[in-house]
């Protein structure tokens, strides 16, 4: 029961962070935010909230997507930190920085997304992951950060 509150005020944090960043500088601006649970399994809550922001007057709507992941033993958010407690894989060269940006750059050839002439390769291992059904590590990459709005959100699977 402390597990499930710790997880459940974690999400309602989340929750009211986001309409409040969204509603309180801008009224007119309309904003909803859905859910999906991409894992259960292994000690393991995955959650992807999705975003969505429309600012009156604005060309096109905002949408995010934003992973919490827990343990389910404690009610922790599982950080990049905590990767490893899950699987020595994560340790490995291949879910380095290097290893992802290897990894995001096959993805974009293979279906065609053409990523920003700056980008060269991650710095960090990137914070918004979580875990599928069949426990793959996926890395999302919001719009603009590493592509055009055109590309839209782009979610990475690690272990293709």
């Amino acid at each position: 029961r402390i597990i499930e509150c710790r997880i459940n005020e974690k999400i309602r944090e989340e929750v009211k962070e986001f309409f409040s960043t969204v509603r309180e500088p801008n009224p007119s601006a309309s904003a909803s935010m859905s859910y999906e649970i991409t894992c259960d399994k292994n000690n393991i809550l995955s959650i992807v909230l999705t975003e969505y922001v429309y600012y009156q007057g604005a060309a096109h709507p905002l949408t995010f997507k934003h992973a919490l992941n827990f343990d389910v033993r404690s009610g922790k958010l599982i950080g990049v930190g905590g990767l490893q407690k899950i699987s020595r894989k994560y340790a490995t060269e291949n879910y380095s920085p290097k290893g992802i940006t290897k990894k995001l750059k096959t993805y974009a050839k293979r279906n065609r997304i053409s990523l920003y002439d700056s980008f060269k390769e991650l710095e960090n291992f990137p914070e918004n992951f979580y875990f599928d059904e069949n426990l793959h590590l996926h890395v999302i990459f919001q719009q603009y950060e590493v592509a055009p709005y055109a590309v839209g959100i782009i979610d990475l699977d690690t272990d293709l």
